[in-house]
C-alpha cells in the first residue's frame, strides 16, 4: 500500500523560491538560462519524485494568499491533485482551501535530505537528483508579448500568465484566472493603450534640478511607447544645453533641437515626410519612442532657444507624433516654459523625498493657480522618486499626502540602481518593480488624458 506523504510546502518570497521554509538554488540551465522561482521549486520537487519513482504532493501559495493542492510527477509534470475540504475563494475546479489542520492525521514527512547529504540548500537539490536523470529544462515562462496596436479584451477573459497560476495553466490547461496583481498589470496595460481623440502633450515641471525630469520624460516615454506601439517623442524645451542627450541611446547622427528646426520649413511644407525626422531625432529601439534633444555645443554665445521656437517645434512635431513629452527647464518665467506650458494638455510634477524639491513644486502650482491655470494644477499627476533607504518615510508621506490634496493623483517610483550613474537609461534593465510602476505611471496619465477636455487654444 503507498503511504499518504505530507504536501511539501512552496512559496515564492522576494523573487526565491522556498520549500518547506527552506530556500532552494536557482540552477542554470544547460542553455545557461535560469528557471523562474515558481519553476525552480517545482523542478526541485520533480527530483524527489524520480527518487521515489511516484507523484509528490505539494501546496503552492501564489501571491494571492489562496492555497493551490497540486501533484508533481516524475516527469516534471504539475497537476491538481485529489484534495478534499470547502471550496476555494475562486471556485475552480480541483483547486480547494486545505480542511482543519487538527482533523488531519499526520503522514509520514519525506526527508528532503539524504543520508550524509548537506542541509545547505544547493547541496540538497544536487542530492536529490536521482542517478542517470539530468536536472529537467523547463521552457522559461514569460508573458505573452502583444503585436502592435492589438488591445486587451475583458480582463476577466484572460487566463493566469503570471506566477503559480501561469505555470498551471501552461502544464495543465485549467483556465485559471489571474491573480490581483496580474489583473491589476493587465488593467494598467489596457489603460494605457486607450486610444485618445487626437495628439496630446504631456510635460514634465519642477523649477528644482536633481528631481527626476529628464528621468521622468524618458521613462514614462518608453512605458507609452512599449505599451501603445510606439508613435511617442521625448522633446527638451530648455533654454540652453540640457541632459536628455547624456541621458538617451544615441544615433549615428548628431541630430538636435537646433538641427530640427533648420529644416522646420521643409518638414511643415506639403513634401515633407515623416522619415525625414530620421536624421535628427534618436530612436530609443525596443522602448519604441523617439528623442530629441537640445544641442551640445559648448560655446557661452550659442543661441538659447526662444519661445517662438517652442511653438514651431510643437507645431511640427504634433503632425508626426500622437503623444509628446516635454522635458522643461528650471526658470518658469522663461518664455520657453511658458511656452510649453501654453501647449500643455497634461501636467506631470516630480520630485524626491526632499523638503527643497517639494516645496519648489508646491511653489510652482501655487504660481500656476494664481495665473488662471487651476485646470493644469487640478489634473496634474505628481511623480515622488524615492530614496535608497526608507529612513524618511515620515517625510515621504507628508509629500504624497500635500500632493494628493493638491493634484490628480499620486504615484510612487521606487528606487532603482539602475538610475544611479547617470548614464543612458535602458528601460528594460530597470528592476520588474520599477518597471511596473512605470507602467503603473503610464496607464494614470492615459486615463487623465481620456476624459480631459481638448486644448482649444494655447494659452499663456
Amino acid at each position: 500500500m503507498t503511504e499518504t506523504l505530507r504536501p511539501i510546502r512552496l512559496e515564492v518570497r522576494d523573487g526565491q523560491p522556498y520549500a518547506d521554509g527552506q530556500l532552494l538554488p536557482l540552477l542554470p540551465q544547460p542553455d545557461g538560462s535560469t528557471l523562474e522561482p515558481e519553476q525552480a521549486a517545482i523542478a526541485w520537487v520533480a527530483q524527489i519524485a524520480r527518487t521515489m519513482s511516484r507523484p509528490i504532493p505539494v501546496v503552492a501559495t501564489p501571491e494571492d494568499g489562496v492555497e493551490l493542492h497540486l501533484e508533481v510527477t516524475p516527469d516534471g509534470a504539475s497537476r491538481f491533485a485529489e484534495h478534499d475540504g470547502p471550496a476555494g475563494a475562486d471556485d475552480v475546479p480541483g483547486h480547494h482551501m486545505p480542511p482543519d489542520a487538527a482533523s488531519v492525521p499526520k503522514p509520514p514527512v519525506v526527508d528532503p535530505h539524504p543520508a550524509g547529504a548537506s542541509a545547505g540548500a544547493p547541496a540538497r537539490a544536487s542530492a536529490l537528483a536521482h542517478p542517470g536523470h539530468e536536472q529537467p529544462h523547463l521552457p522559461a515562462s514569460a508573458i505573452q508579448i502583444r503585436e502592435p496596436g492589438s488591445t486587451l479584451g475583458p480582463i476577466g477573459a484572460h487566463r493566469a500568465q503570471q506566477g503559480w497560476r501561469g505555470r498551471l495553466v501552461r502544464s495543465t490547461g485549467v483556465p485559471l484566472p489571474p491573480a490581483a496583481a496580474e489583473r491589476s498589470y493587465l488593467q494598467d496595460l489596457a489603460d494605457a493603450q486607450t486610444q485618445l481623440p487626437g495628439g496630446r502633450t504631456i510635460t514634465i515641471v519642477n523649477p528644482a534640478g536633481a528631481v527626476g525630469k529628464t528621468t521622468s520624460a524618458l521613462l514614462l516615454s518608453a512605458a507609452l511607447g512599449t505599451s501603445r506601439g510606439g508613435g511617442v517623442l521625448a522633446l527638451e524645451v530648455t533654454r540652453g544645453r540640457g541632459t536628455m542627450g547624456w541621458r538617451i541611446n544615441s544615433s549615428s547622427h548628431a541630430g538636435t533641437v537646433r538641427t530640427l528646426l533648420h529644416e522646420a520649413r521643409t518638414l511643415t511644407s506639403a513634401t515633407g515626410r515623416i522619415g525625414d525626422l530620421d536624421r535628427h531625432v534618436h530612436s530609443q529601439g525596443s522602448a519604441r519612442f523617439d528623442a530629441l534633444p537640445m544641442d551640445d555645443i559648448a560655446d557661452l554665445a550659442a543661441p538659447s532657444l526662444d519661445g517662438s521656437e517652442v511653438d514651431t517645434l510643437h507645431e511640427l512635431l504634433a503632425r508626426y507624433y500622437r503623444l509628446r513629452v516635454l522635458d522643461t527647464g528650471h526658470d518658469i518665467r522663461a518664455e520657453t516654459w511658458r511656452r510649453a506650458l501654453a501647449v500643455t494638455d497634461l501636467l506631470v510634477v516630480t520630485t524626491t523625498v526632499r523638503q527643497d524639491a517639494s516645496r519648489a513644486a508646491a511653489w510652482m502650482l501655487d504660481a500656476l493657480a494664481k495665473a488662471g491655470r487651476d485646470d493644469l494644477v487640478a489634473s496634474a499627476v505628481t511623480l515622488i522618486h524615492q530614496r535608497p533607504s526608507d529612513r524618511h518615510k515620515k517625510i515621504k508621506n507628508d509629500i504624497a499626502q500635500h500632493f494628493s490634496a493638491t493634484t490628480g493623483a499620486v504615484i510612487e517610483i521606487p528606487y532603482d540602481p539602475a538610475l544611479t550613474l547617470g548614464g543612458p537609461i535602458d528601460h528594460a534593465a530597470l528592476s520588474p518593480k520599477s518597471q511596473r510602476a512605470w507602467l503603473h505611471a503610464a496607464a494614470t496619465i492615459v486615463r487623465h488624458l481620456a476624459v480631459l477636455p481638448p486644448r482649444t487654444s494655447d494659452q499663456p
